[in-house]
C-alpha cells in the first residue's frame, strides 16, 4: 500500500470522513518540517550556532501553526519540539 494511500486511511479514521485536499497536504507539509526540525536538532549537537538555533525554532513555529490550522487532526498534541535551553 501506498504511503499516501496509508496516510489517507489514518485520516479517516482520525476525522470519521475522508481528508480534504488541504489536510492531505497539511500533512505532507508537516512531515517535512519535523524532518527539518530534526536535522536541526542534529546540526546544533554537532555545532551550536544561533542561526541553527533560529532555524530550529522557525520550524517549530511552522509546525505549530500547521497542527493549529487542523485542530481535528492534531486537538491535544503537545509538541513543543524541546529547547536548546
Amino acid at each position: 500500500m501506498s504511503a499516501i494511500k496509508k496516510m489517507n486511511q489514518e485520516l479517516e479514521i482520525i476525522l470519521g470522513r475522508e481528508p480534504t485536499i488541504h489536510e492531505q497536504v497539511d500533512i505532507l507539509i508537516l512531515s517535512t518540517i519535523k524532518e527539518r526540525v530534526l536535522e536541526y536538532q542534529l546540526a546544533y549537537q554537532v555545532q551550536p550556532s544561533d542561526e541553527i538555533k533560529e532555524q530550529y525554532q522557525r520550524a517549530i513555529r511552522s509546525m505549530k501553526e500547521v497542527q493549529d490550522r487542523n485542530p481535528e487532526i492534531f486537538g491535544g498534541i503537545d509538541s513543543d519540539g524541546g529547547d536548546y535551553e
